[in-house]
């Protein structure tokens, strides 16, 4: 984020070279379903399984995603709630007052969105 507000990245180029990343990931290993993964553990495997390129990106775009739907505020207090509750999903929604499930659905078009090269 600093580095955006620095001038030292674009947001824009990042989102279109996140989702190119993720493009070629998808025709090569697939994609991780990184909405079900709850545990640091359970990301490092995803990112072993997929690659670095698409865990990455795809944890990029997601963020970038939450942000925008719901703002930088509510993304920081979803990191906070582990303070609290190790259970993911019950953060998930105490911090954006939505499941998982609900964002899932507005996610996917948005993905679908960007990569087809449609950067909103």
């Amino acid at each position: 984020m600093r580095s955006f507000a620095l001038g030292l990245d674009d947001l824009q180029d990042a989102r279109r070279r996140m989702s190119g990343k993720i493009r070629e990931a998808r025709t090569r290993q697939g994609l991780p379903r990184l909405l079900k993964v709850a545990a640091f553990a359970s990301w490092v495997e995803a990112r072993k399984k997929h690659g670095f390129d698409a865990t990455y990106s795809l944890s990029f775009l997601i963020t970038d995603f939450l942000v925008r739907r719901h703002s930088l505020a509510a993304t920081v207090a979803f990191s906070r709630e582990f303070r609290h509750s190790q259970d993911p999903l019950a953060n998930f929604r105490a911090a954006f007052g939505e499941d998982i499930d609900e964002f899932e659905r507005a996610l996917e078009p948005h993905l679908e969105q960007l990569l087809a090269g449609n950067p909103s």
